[in-house]
């Protein structure tokens, strides 16, 4: 969303600011989703309000001003936490449904696999040890006599 997208003035006495508080981040170009979510809940709160006290009619635009202008930073803060407090707590129902056959394709390894696995970084490993004594060798340096010398003394 470009800052021309964005009003930076109030169209007119109906216009309600909330989405831009609570979802427009202008670090980024999409949405949030925490933000969408504290902007559900506070039409939901708008909702239950205009239940309790309109039963029969809809609010005039100067109740919705006076309710839209009743949600102070704090309030909005509020909704901010308890739309993170909500992701959380999705996020750790996904992950405890999902518990089960994660733990069971991590446990499920192979055993020839790992075998296999072994092999060839022991196969690896041989070769790297292979050149290096090769390359002393080359170099003249006779690694067995540097050896013996250490051990005897």
């Amino acid at each position: 969303m470009n800052d021309q997208d964005i009003p930076t003035e109030s169209p007119g006495p109906s216009y309600n600011p909330i989405y831009e508080k609570l979802v427009i981040d202008s670090e980024q170009e999409s949405p949030d989703l925490q933000g969408l979510v504290a902007y559900a809940l506070y039409k939901r709160a708008k909702r239950n309000w205009a239940a309790k006290h309109f039963h029969n009619r809809k609010p005039s635009p100067s109740e919705l001003d006076s309710y839209v202008n009743a949600w102070t930073e704090d309030r909005l803060h509020g909704l901010q936490q308890e739309a993170a407090s909500a992701l959380a707590e999705f996020a750790t129902s996904i992950v405890a449904q999902q518990e089960p056959e994660i733990l069971r394709k991590a446990l499920r390894g192979s055993f020839l696999r790992d075998v296999g696995t072994s092999i060839v970084a022991a196969f690896l490993y041989t070769l790297i040890l292979i050149g290096i004594a090769v390359s002393l060798a080359l170099a003249g340096i006779d690694l067995i006599s540097i050896l013996r010398s250490v051990a005897n003394k």
